[in-house]
């Protein structure tokens, strides 16, 4: 290199030094998750200043910037006077440049706790989704959480988590994206405390974390689980089977006609008991195509039809499509084949 090239380099370093070198962010970002057990909404401080305001119990806040340093984080009820009164749970952080972390109020009303996990993924490594567990329900003991198919008679298709003790954080682990029931059992009894519902089929490339909540050992008692994505967004979990060993079957409870179909198909599905009710089509690659229910509904036999269009009104395009029928018990499917 002639002396020319130096000395220009030289007088960039000096002109124009912060676009030469690499600068850390001043600040870290951390996401809030309200776990905490019979507890309503709560507000969160960080140094006495307000960080989060009236997030209800089972939902979360998206991330948000807190400059690096020590900070005492405090909780507590919503629209509380905090003039000399003692939070429902505190605790001293450190923050690093570009940290990236979630706090999770977990436990119950006797016992809170406030809990920072560093190193959340802003998105997954893969094509799939990338979750982790936070277990936070310290009256269930040590659970194992394994993964169930609903759509195939509800065989066991991973173990996610073995022997996982209250306030752990575990590695990520990926999930296929599509519905699966997700088994929480305790690890010394196998007894089963719930089974959840959980659809992430439209969450490629996402990462996010499960929560175990509640003081109990079974849904009875408060127990559950829920899902949270980075950008804030719940995964609303169903209660499914519970601890019955009924087992939803493939290709049950609709009846389809015509199949294959060209411009409508009508369907015919029973309910056996007032319950949330998710009548809709996939595409064989899990995405939502149409959803033809989705809320409370009344016991007994009802008709619908599809009229092979998306939600958005465009035509669908010829091929195989999945009618799911998601109730408190479970999911069933039946085939749907589109032909133009």
């Amino acid at each position: 290199m002639t002396l020319r090239k130096w000395l220009l380099i030289a007088l960039l370093l000096c002109v124009f030094p912060q676009s030469v070198r690499p600068q850390l962010s001043p600040h870290g970002n951390i996401q809030f998750v309200h776990a905490l057990a019979g507890i309503g909404p709560v507000d969160l401080f960080v140094n006495g200043r307000p960080f989060a305001a009236g997030v209800a119990y089972q939902s979360a806040t998206r991330f948000q910037t807190l400059l690096i340093g020590q900070h005492r984080i405090t909780m507590f009820l919503a629209g509380t006077d905090t003039t000399g009164l003692a939070p429902l749970a505190q605790g001293v952080t450190t923050i690093s440049a570009n940290d990236r972390g979630i706090l999770a109020a977990i436990g119950h009303a006797d016992a809170p706790r406030l809990i920072l996990r560093k190193g959340v993924r802003e998105h997954a490594n893969s094509q799939n989704l990338e979750l982790f567990l936070i277990h936070g329900a310290p009256d269930a003991g040590p659970v194992d959480l394994r993964l169930r198919d609903p759509f195939y008679n509800n065989g066991i298709v991973r173990l996610l988590f073995n022997n996982f003790a209250y306030a752990r954080s575990s590695t990520y682990t990926r999930i296929a994206l599509q519905g699966y029931n997700y088994e929480v059992v305790q690890s010394s009894s196998d007894a089963i405390i719930g089974t959840f519902f959980l659809n992430l089929s439209g969450f490629s490339n996402r990462s996010g974390v499960l929560v175990t909540s509640g003081r109990g050992t079974s849904t009875g008692e408060g127990f559950s689980i829920i899902g949270v994505d980075t950008d804030g967004t719940v995964y609303e979990p169903l209660v499914t089977t519970g601890t019955t060993k009924e087992v939803p079957r493939r290709n049950a409870g609709a009846t389809a006609y015509p199949n294959p179909f060209s411009e409508a198909v009508r369907v015919t599905y029973a309910v056996g008991q007032p319950a949330h009710i998710i009548l809709r089509i996939v595409n064989v690659q899990g995405r939502i195509v149409s959803t033809l229910h989705d809320g409370w509904h009344a016991a007994g036999t009802f008709d619908t039809a599809w009229d092979g269009r998306t939600d958005t009104g465009a035509p669908a395009p010829s091929g195989l499509y999945i009618l799911q029928h998601v109730c408190p018990k479970g999911a069933l499917t039946k085939r749907l084949v589109l032909a133009r």
